[in-house]
């Protein structure tokens, strides 16, 4: 069964044929560019407190999972100074990507190979966390049971500002696990740009759950009306 399940109607594409070694080539560039860029140096009485001070950070190690380099199957983890480096690396290609994850302070997902003797304390461990999420102010968007599937997508607000983002899904068939985490203020129109730029398809789902355009495919309708209109 294909994670695209996870979150349906949102296009078939599977961990297994999505990953390739972007993220290494990515974050080396741009931490080469960004030891070049003078606008990068922040004195340390301008420095930020670090993500995991951010009100939506979470940290994996809250499930109790034992992650390996082992039963790692993907790791994309960028906060504070290496996101930083990535996100002024993009903006000379696409200033408005730019613009949504410098607000976003942490981007941490982890893909583990369970055993399967794991299979059940992880799916146990996932919905205890959710309740102490839902516990602790976040909301749930989101909980798919069923077909061997196990799946919540959680969003922490303040106001009308999203501050925080978390999937868990579990997949019995192939005894993976995955978790995934935004914190800072979060752009929910971007997502999916966030999910294709780091091949975190899940994000892109996401997206498509919360029933949110993206801010991109928007402003190629507008420029397609205004192309295709009548002329006098």
């Amino acid at each position: 069964m294909p994670l695209s399940s996870l979150w349906p109607n949102s296009g078939p594409k599977s961990w297994s044929n999505s990953w390739k070694p972007v993220q290494l080539i990515l974050l080396l560039t741009a931490t080469l560019l960004a030891l070049c860029l003078p606008g990068l140096q922040i004195s340390a009485a301008e420095a930020p407190l670090s993500a995991s001070d951010s009100l939506g950070y979470l940290d994996f190690q809250e499930l109790g999972l034992e992650a390996t380099s082992e039963n790692i199957k993907i790791e994309i983890n960028l906060q504070d100074a290496v996101l930083a480096f990535v996100t002024e690396a993009l903006r000379p290609s696409d200033a408005e990507l730019a613009d949504a994850l410098a607000k976003i302070r942490s981007i941490h997902f982890q893909l583990i190979q369970l055993d399967p003797s794991q299979r059940e304390a992880a799916g146990q461990r996932a919905r205890e966390l959710a309740d102490r999420l839902e516990g602790q102010g976040w909301q749930r968007i989101v909980r798919i049971q069923q077909d061997g599937i196990l799946s919540y997508l959680h969003l922490l607000m303040q106001g009308n500002q999203i501050h925080g983002l978390t999937v868990m899904f579990l997949q019995k068939e192939d005894n993976q696990f995955g978790f995934i985490n935004l914190a800072g203020e979060i752009d929910p129109a971007q997502l999916g740009r966030i999910g294709q730029r780091f091949d975190i398809d899940v994000l892109e789902r996401a997206q498509h759950q919360l029933g949110v355009q993206s801010s991109q495919s928007t402003t190629e309708e507008e420029d397609s009306s205004t192309t295709t209109g009548d002329t006098p």
